[in-house]
């Protein structure tokens, strides 16, 4: 594709003049030493910003591992999670002993696109097993399909529109 505009620039905020495409930017000046200088300061510090963050979610997430390996350990289970060469891991691995006698649950949430949907079902499977009428009556099946179906109409309702995240999960009372 050709285009052909005369490009007139008689000042650092007149722009493009004849038919030329809305895409393309108005004429300006390179930036002083100054300015290029102020924002060369400016994306150092978003950066560092940025990194600060991702630190402290990486400490978080650590934390929140060490306590499920505790918590696994204290149902006398464990879990073992393995990234492999992924850039990130996505599944999530829940062991814990529930309050009622002797039970204790297990389950794996396989994530895909994403470990937010997987990271979601470890913490609310658990949880919404709990409060089934299934669970109390010892019926145990049924409360885990009453679980799971809460989780994912719960998971709908609160994740953005936006997230394209999933999990498979498998999930035992023992």
């Amino acid at each position: 594709i050709f285009l052909h505009a005369r490009l007139l620039c008689t000042s650092l905020t007149h722009p493009l003049s004849i038919d030329a495409p809305a895409s393309l930017s108005p004429c300006t000046m390179p930036p002083s030493k100054a300015e290029a200088k102020a924002l060369a300061a400016e994306r150092k510090a978003a950066a560092a910003a940025e990194g600060q963050r991702r630190r402290a979610e990486a400490e978080a997430k650590k934390k929140a591992q060490e306590a499920a390996v505790a918590a696994a350990a204290e149902a006398g289970m464990g879990t073992c999670c393995l990234q492999g060469g992924r850039g990130s891991q996505e599944d999530r691995a829940t062991a814990i002993r529930l309050p009622q006698g002797d039970l204790r649950f297990a389950g794996v949430h396989d994530g895909h696109c994403g470990e937010v949907c997987a990271d979601f079902a470890s913490r609310a499977v658990p949880a919404l097993l709990l409060q089934t009428a299934e669970f109390k009556a010892g019926d145990y099946k049924g409360a885990l399909r009453s679980a799971l179906e809460a989780t994912h109409t719960q998971f709908i309702k609160d994740a953005p529109s936006s997230e394209v995240s999933g999990t498979t999960s498998t999930v035992a009372i023992i």
